[in-house]
């Protein structure tokens, strides 16, 4: 029989192999939301992923990635207007703040993803 220690650091495992998948998930989404920032689902596809990775990453112990998504989140909760019928320079503004964060998220993913730099 496997021990508890042994699962949790199983499941560990396997939630940080999971990290690429997420991590292009996670730009795929951002990429379609700056391609066309028009489109509120897009918007929330992003957000929806963002909000799971700051919720879920802590839990399996990865605190920086973590923080980050909660960061973007907290960006992206303040952003939703814009993307809700608001005019393309407010949607543009925005986008650049959530640029910021997205980026830096990706930069943290980058720092604890298997074979990531």
């Amino acid at each position: 029989m496997i021990d508890a220690d042994s699962r949790l650091e199983a499941l560990h495992a396997r939630y940080r192999s999971s990290l690429p998948g997420k991590r292009a998930s996670l730009e795929l989404a951002w990429h379609a939301l700056r391609t066309d920032p028009n489109g509120p689902e897009k918007f929330e596809a992003l957000r929806r992923l963002i909000h799971r990775l700051a919720g879920s990453a802590p839990t399996y112990g990865l605190i920086e990635v973590g923080r980050a998504a909660v960061r973007a989140n907290a960006v992206l909760d303040k952003s939703r207007s814009a993307f809700d019928g608001n005019t393309q320079a407010a949607r543009a503004a925005s986008l650049v703040q959530v640029g910021v964060q997205i980026e830096r998220l990706l930069q943290v993913l980058d720092q604890e993803t298997p074979g990531g730099s």
